[in-house]
């Protein structure tokens, strides 16, 4: 039921989203989730505590912008009032509930951080803003979807993933393999599977080396980076550790990556392609 509850918030906050760019700061930028418990970090950013706080255990750089960061948080109680009030005012799956709210719901205002800290204006959303919103999510609520009919099936055969992938010899699901011209449009067929900005963004920096995009439905919201070396037979050595990424900037990193590989590989030739070595990123969320 948890779960449920969950997943129909974050659908109903992608609809007003979509109308609402504002609403994006109610999401923790590593994880992609609303949040509970909102900190503002030594880099201006809000994340949720218990996330940031796990990333810091690991890196000792900011998840936006990549610079040296300390361990220091501050409730940022302004944008949890907001969360609350946005969550209250959030449909239900049941129609015959009633769609009423509080008065002091009915418009939503938090103080600006991080990029949009100097822009002298308060962020902010409406009932009139949030209501067309709401009537389009209550409907997608109350008819069934081939994403809510699988997340069953999904939720029973996650935590069987290794015994099913000894049990079934090698076995592996099946594989979308995207090929194409420079500036095809291949990365954003890949970013539209994994619901995530994961690819290289730089004018005239395209894809050097083979991307494994590996999505898995679960409730973890979690992305990492891996590199493996590639050798004969398609046989794949992972080298070092998975590095956790975040999902609001995650192509910076992967593009970090690429530039180190092909700087490494191809001599300094920033035209060179990388054939020995790939970057897996592996993509946990609950709508993919």
């Amino acid at each position: 039921m948890l779960q449920n509850s969950v997943s129909r918030l974050y659908d109903w906050w992608q609809a007003v989203a979509a109308m609402n760019p504002q609403a994006a700061d109610f999401l923790c930028p590593v994880a992609s989730q609303i949040m509970t418990d909102p900190v503002t970090a030594e880099d201006g950013h809000n994340y949720e505590r218990s996330t940031i706080q796990e990333w810091l255990k690991a890196h000792k750089v900011s998840p936006q912008t990549k610079e040296p960061m300390g361990a220091n948080l501050s409730p940022n109680k302004q944008l949890s009032k907001a969360i609350k009030q946005f969550k209250q005012l959030a449909p239900t799956a049941s129609a015959s509930e009633s769609s009423s709210s509080p008065k002091e719901s009915q418009h939503i205002s938090w103080e600006p951080t991080g990029k949009w800290k100097d822009s002298g204006k308060k962020r902010s959303l409406s009932f009139d803003d949030i209501a067309p919103s709401k009537r389009q999510c209550t409907e997608r609520l109350q008819s069934a979807n081939m994403s809510q009919a699988l997340s069953k099936a999904f939720r029973e055969l996650g935590p069987l993933r290794e015994l099913l992938s000894s049990t079934l010899d090698g076995w592996k699901p099946p594989k979308v393999i995207v090929i194409g011209d420079e500036s095809a449009g291949k990365s954003t067929i890949l970013e539209q599977l994994a619901m995530l900005p994961v690819f290289p963004r730089k004018r005239r920096f395209c894809t050097r080396l083979p991307i494994h995009l590996r999505l898995r439905r679960s409730e973890a919201n979690r992305a990492s980076l891996s590199v493996y070396r590639l050798s004969v037979g398609g046989i794949e050595t992972l080298e070092g550790t998975p590095q956790r990424m975040p999902q609001e900037n995650g192509w910076i990193w992967v593009q970090d990556q690429m530039h180190a590989l092909v700087k490494e590989l191809s001599h300094d030739n920033p035209n060179g392609v990388v054939t020995e070595k790939t970057i897996v990123l592996e993509v946990e969320r609950p709508d993919v």
